[in-house]
């Protein structure tokens, strides 16, 4: 297996002036960056306290809400995790790359992207207690396309690589059949015949759906 890109997310705080709104404090202390907005323009996305029970359940914990007014110089938790935008490609330990593989490999996918939580990538997950908690099918790539830090990687690409080998193009040849007589007789004889050269064939027919010799 290969780790083509990794991403990690960055912790989102504020710090208290002693006059301001929590609600205040973040539109003018993280949702100013120039990176985050509303679509898929921006790596990062803006916070919306009243929108994200997630966070309104941190600050519940901390003591706050969004009204809340926290003294000069307290900093007051508002994601814990943030987006997974900041490329860190580069520093992925060998091990930690064998093992996300391996994970990948364990339930059968090909591609996948594989959440873990450490607190170093750079070292084995052994050594940082860290853990792999999700194998996703269906990976997202704009982060490693469009990190907010760091290098674009070509997720892209390396899953067209993948899925074609370099003398392949991609394309499924199609027969079809057309006729008042005999046309399912003909496209099962095509069938089977295209399947004894080797061939992955699909038909579609009266009789039903095949795959190669399977129903």
């Amino acid at each position: 297996g290969q780790v083509v890109a990794a991403a990690r997310g960055e912790a989102a705080w504020v710090h208290g002036d002693g006059s301001h709104t929590i609600a205040q404090l973040v539109d003018s202390q993280i949702n100013t960056d120039p990176r985050r907005g509303l679509t898929e323009d921006f790596p990062l996305n803006r916070i919306v306290l009243g929108e994200d029970p997630v966070v309104l359940l941190d600050l519940q914990r901390q003591g706050f809400t969004p009204e809340s007014v926290p003294p000069a110089g307290k900093s007051v938790l508002i994601q814990r995790n943030g987006n997974v935008a900041i490329d860190c490609t580069a520093e992925v330990h060998p091990e930690v790359a064998h093992a996300v593989s391996l994970a990948a490999r364990t339930v059968g996918l090909d591609i996948a992207g594989v959440d873990l939580v450490t607190e170093d990538i750079a070292k084995p997950l052994a050594a940082t207690g860290g853990a792999i908690v999700e194998v996703n099918a269906g990976p997202g790539l704009l982060m490693h396309l469009k990190p907010a830090g760091g290098a674009p990687q070509p997720v892209g690409q390396a899953i067209i690589d993948h899925l074609f080998a370099a003398d392949e193009t991609g394309r499924i040849p199609i027969v079809g059949v057309a006729g008042s007589k005999g046309g399912r007789q003909i496209a099962r004889l095509v069938a089977w015949l295209l399947h004894l050269n080797g061939r992955h064939v699909g038909l579609a027919c009266r009789d039903g759906l095949f795959l190669g010799t399977r129903r």
